[in-house]
């Protein structure tokens, strides 16, 4: 059993960008293709940084994939016990479902203090084979997340270049 875990390969999702209702479809239907190529690369765990924006996006669709493969696990790696303060009700219903839906809640702080989302990042870098992101600037957190794992050699997706009129870029 051991070894059989060894085999299995993570994804994490980064990125709590707002994503505009014109264009939620679309951004999720990129999302339901980068799980879908990820799936076939070898993920079955699938870890959620955050039930904002991107976020809560991705989490959905992988909870409508896991529905056909479900071997899939699906984990959330929050900073801290209290997300759900800062969030607006709306937020906090869809942190509440997805809390409910995952298969793993790790935090990585109890209490929010000032190191606990920069060792959330870390975290989600270590815990994933690949990374999928929806992060639309260069001085984003969530881009520096993303350039840390590919300066890992992880695989590393960027969907916010997928958008109208820009090609594919993969590091």
């Amino acid at each position: 059993m051991e070894d059989e875990r060894k085999m299995l390969r993570t994804c994490a999702f980064v990125g709590n960008a707002a994503i505009d209702d014109d264009d939620e479809d679309r951004i999720g239907d990129a999302v339901s293709g980068a799980i879908e190529l990820a799936y076939s690369s070898g993920c079955r765990t699938f870890i959620f940084g955050d039930a904002v924006g991107f976020s809560a996006v991705a989490a959905l669709r992988a909870i409508y994939h896991r529905a056909d493969a479900p071997e899939c696990r699906l984990n959330m790696l929050l900073p801290c016990r209290k997300r759900a303060e800062k969030l607006d009700d709306s937020d906090e219903d869809m942190y509440e479902y997805l809390l409910g839906s995952a298969d793993e809640v790790e935090y990585v702080c109890e209490e929010y203090v000032e190191s606990c989302v920069r060792d959330h990042r870390r975290r989600l870098v270590d815990s994933a084979d690949m990374l999928i992101g929806y992060v639309p600037d260069e001085s984003d957190k969530d881009w520096q997340t993303l350039r840390a794992a590919t300066d890992e050699g992880k695989s590393v997706r960027n969907l916010f270049e997928l958008r109208p009129g820009k090609t594919e870029k993969t590091e």
